[in-house]
């Protein structure tokens, strides 16, 4: 028998690993795929039907590589916890000469193992990698023997597996797509039992990383700018609380006593995610560190102001001009923080800045809707299908080039 083992969204330590993911049915064999192998194109495996970042990283490659013109056949894997009910249909037979893998390094081994070596015999293959720290793990090394080339969805993200990779895998700097996320307007913020008030919301998956999301420095930078009375509102959207139960609880404990502060966990639809983030004035990250950082991207194009620690992977597309920096300390990771190593580095985000600037959007919503504007164009402008497929085609067209 074997595990099905998960990355947690983008974090790298397996749940199966820490005794938390039950035994599945035996395999019976490598999953086989008709056609041979030779026309230009991309066969791209990821979590496709999956509600976590990692199969919407995916799915937003794939909407830049139909747009640049790529052929693309997809390969759904399924070894992840994670919901799985995301609408995706396959929609090609894998044919092509290049691989695209949106499977993390913890993972990438297993699911070739999955797929056979005849998938992968005379083809490229190429990782789609998220990694959250600038220490990318020295236990992953062994990743890189799988792929040739590794796409980093931040210059954060490169940088970090650049560190690691042998020198004959190529480590590109690849940005993905950011899509405007589905919404319902009939589904508002009272149909969601929310008060009226200036809303804040963060939303984020409890198998991530609590310390790392850092829900707690939100709830104190919250405190520290608003009283009870003072008509704001301060959502913490989470998910698969169940990973997590004690930090679930212990998070609910803090906000015990502020009935302005609301911990919602549940698992929505792609729809109700999105109504819910509309429905928001504001959206904050007080993360330590991110990969990417693809909720705040998405509140950014409903036309949402974005607080923000300004580091990490969210800066590539997150400047003073188009978001709310705030200001941060180098910081460590404290001990026995579930999947990075105990001293490596992240920041410490300015409770007292992060106050200011909640304030501040709070205070004056004229200039937080130019704010949210500006960053809406900017991504529209940089990180649309047609601007990042364009960068994938030229670099795969290097790729077939050499190859002939």
């Amino acid at each position: 028998r074997r595990w099905v083992l998960t990355s947690g969204g983008a974090e790298y330590e397996t749940l199966a690993f820490l005794g938390w993911l039950p035994e599945v049915e035996e395999t019976t064999g490598p999953v086989l795929y008709e056609g041979g192998v030779g026309e230009d194109g991309v066969n791209l495996v990821g979590y496709f039907k999956a509600e976590l970042g990692v199969g919407e990283s995916a799915r937003l490659t794939k909407s830049a590589l139909q747009k640049a013109g790529v052929p693309v056949a997809t390969v759904i894997t399924e070894r992840t916890t994670s919901r799985q009910e995301f609408p995706f249909e396959v929609d090609d037979v894998v044919r092509y000469n290049t691989i695209v893998m949106g499977v993390n390094a913890d993972q990438v081994g297993l699911v070739q193992r999955d797929l056979g070596s005849s998938f992968f015999s005379d083809r490229y293959t190429i990782a789609q990698w998220y990694w959250e720290l600038e220490e990318f793990p020295a236990q992953f090394a062994s990743a890189f023997d799988h792929v040739d080339e590794v796409w980093a969805a931040s210059k954060f993200v490169r940088d970090a597996v650049a560190r690691r990779a042998p020198d004959r895998v190529v480590v590109t700097h690849m940005p993905i797509p950011f899509a405007t996320p589905e919404h319902d307007d009939i589904r508002n913020r009272q149909s969601f039992g929310l008060p009226d008030g200036f809303m804040f919301l963060f939303s984020w998956d409890m198998m991530s990383v609590i310390e790392r999301k850092n829900p707690h420095g939100l709830v104190t930078a919250y405190r520290e700018a608003f009283g009870p009375s003072d008509g704001s509102l301060l959502v913490l959207k989470t998910m698969n609380g169940q990973a997590n139960l004690e930090g679930l609880e212990h998070l609910r404990w803090t906000c015990r006593d502020r009935p302005d502060i609301i911990v919602i966990d549940e698992v929505f639809d792609r729809v109700a995610s999105g109504s819910l983030m509309n429905s928001a004035d504001c959206y904050i990250s007080l993360h330590r560190s991110e990969g990417l950082g693809l909720t705040m991207a998405e509140a950014m194009l409903l036309g949402k102001p974005v607080i923000a620690t300004g580091y990490s992977g969210n800066v590539d597309f997150m400047t003073k001009d188009v978001a709310h920096l705030v200001d941060w300390q180098m910081s460590t990771v404290p001990p026995k923080t579930r999947s990075y190593r105990s001293g490596a580095a992240w920041a410490e985000p300015d409770l007292d800045h992060a106050a200011a600037l909640m304030q501040a959007v709070a205070n004056d919503p004229a200039a937080a809707a130019l704010l949210g504007s500006a960053a809406r164009q900017s991504l529209l402008d940089n990180y649309s299908p047609t601007a990042c497929g364009s960068a994938m085609r030229a670099r795969l067209e290097q790729i077939w080039r050499r190859s002939t």
